[in-house]
């Protein structure tokens, strides 16, 4: 299994979200496991498989911190 550790979380609220899946089919909305979005820094997320995506989707308007992860 993968276990993804936040360190930071910062994402606009409404506009800028991470999402992470379970599998190799990125994008894949039945292996989706959290849509991610605000400054609450997220508990640990274990996958099921020996796979895991992550997609971030932005806008140009307001940055923010953005994310630091670890894996293992």
């Amino acid at each position: 299994v993968i276990q993804i550790n936040f360190e930071e979380f910062d994402l606009e609220i409404g506009y800028d979200t991470l999402t992470i899946g379970d599998g190799g089919e990125v994008g894949d909305p039945r292996t989706v496991l959290q849509v991610l979005t605000g400054s609450f820094v997220p508990d640990l997320i274990v996958s099921m498989r020996s796979q895991m995506w992550l997609h971030l989707q932005t806008d140009e308007s307001v940055g923010s911190v953005g994310f630091k992860v670890n894996y293992k």
